[in-house]
């Protein structure tokens, strides 16, 4: 009990920290102790909200209301980081719709396994131990992996942080198309490759690699194709955001 709920902190979860750094890394922002406690409210009443309600919401659209929802909400998320990169005015407020969405959906992940877990025979103890763990790693890995990216941008230059930061999003967004094919409303289309042989999406290395690019050891040409067209938005966005900002005039 105690290592699979650090195994599903770390799958839920530790894509939320990695995305403050990319955050961070890409747009400059500095998030105060109140600013990222009012995000933390934020993003935990929509969790709730969301998964109270969600009985009601998979009864929309005839029966297709809940994938659709969580397509909705990491649609949201993707298009909301592309416009944070291309204003200035509005940057912290779409940061802040980006972020919360993607939290959301991650949160509500998390909250039912923890709750459906400690309603059966887990100890609420030994998953409250297992939480502050994957938060400690969590923490420290997004840690780790920011100053490992800012080497790399300090020899190769923003590149490299919009490389990764547009897989991220990417990889994650791609999975509207394994939502919109459980209900029927698009074919997931072939299996491009399996390499699940060598790393399975449930394993440690399957989960890590999923948090930081949205890993998948066996991709559909669904999956391929939106992964690849919000590939191509955001990483143009994020590569021109610096020289779009940099070439205003000093105030």
């Amino acid at each position: 009990m105690f290592i699979n709920t650090v195994i599903i902190f770390l799958r839920d979860l530790l894509p939320i920290f990695i995305l403050f750094t990319y955050v961070q890394n890409t747009f400059r922002v500095q998030f105060s102790t109140k600013q990222l406690a009012t995000l933390s409210a934020t993003s935990l009443f929509g969790m709730l909200l969301f998964v109270a309600s969600s009985a009601n919401i998979s009864e929309w659209f005839d029966g297709m209301g809940l994938e659709l929802s969580q397509s909705a909400l990491l649609l949201l998320s993707a298009f909301s980081f592309v416009a944070a990169a291309q204003v200035k005015q509005w940057q912290f407020l779409i940061l802040q719709v980006a972020l919360c969405s993607f939290a959301i959906l991650k949160l509500a992940s998390f909250y039912v396994y923890f709750l459906t877990a400690s309603q059966g025979h887990g100890s609420l103890q030994i998953l409250l131990i297992a939480a502050c763990v994957g938060i400690g790693i969590s923490l420290s890995f997004a840690v780790l992996w920011s100053f490992f990216l800012n080497e790399l941008s300090s020899r190769f230059g923003q590149f490299i942080n919009s490389l990764a930061f547009a897989s991220f999003v990417a990889g994650h967004s791609a999975q509207i198309s394994d939502n919109l094919a459980q209900v029927d409303v698009l074919g997931a289309g072939e299996t491009l490759f399996d390499i699940s042989h060598i790393i399975a999406d449930k394993s440690e290395y399957g989960h890590l690699l999923s948090a930081l690019f949205g890993f998948e050891a066996a991709p559909t040409s669904g999956f391929a194709l939106f992964y690849l067209i919000i590939f191509a938005l955001c990483f143009s966005a994020f590569k021109n955001h610096k020289a779009h900002f940099t070439k205003e005039p000093a105030p």
